[in-house]
């Protein structure tokens, strides 16, 4: 393993990142983790400008760009509305501050532990009565 993180660091010093190699080994890690029946998560947090969407985006590069998908933002309700092909799939996140609520937690905490998310809604009919409906958005790791 440190092959390949003294590798990474040979690689990243080429780029434009400073004094932030270990954030960007353990990114770069856990990207590969999606393959597994546990994928880990990682929240990168700090202070306005500290570079964390920096981080991402350079550590990114050395991704094929078909296993990860980069949101520059998501609101609380898009991740279970979503009709996007998650398997297998390493999630980044520029901005989480318009999830950020009580239901947009639970939606992305469920789909990280139990790999899925469902909530039952009401829907009008076309006879004008309601009817409850089940959304469901399954990210399915094997």
């Amino acid at each position: 393993m440190s092959y390949i993180t003294e590798e990474l660091s040979g690689a990243l010093k080429k780029l434009p990142l400073y004094g932030l190699d270990e954030q960007a080994q353990l990114l770069y890690l856990s990207h590969f983790t999606r393959l597994t029946r546990k994928p880990v998560s990682i929240l990168i947090k700090g202070q306005s400008s500290s570079g964390k969407s920096h981080t991402m985006t350079t550590v990114s590069r050395f991704f094929d760009p078909n296993d990860f998908i980069f949101f520059s933002g998501m609101s609380e309700k898009a991740f279970i509305n979503s009709d996007i092909d998650y398997h297998n799939k390493t999630l980044m996140f520029g901005e989480y501050s318009g999830a950020k609520s009580s239901e947009g937690d639970t939606f992305l905490r469920q789909a990280m532990t139990d790999h899925s998310v469902s909530r039952l809604v009401s829907s009008k009919t076309s006879d004008g009565n309601y009817k409850a409906v089940k959304q469901e958005n399954i990210i399915n790791y094997e």
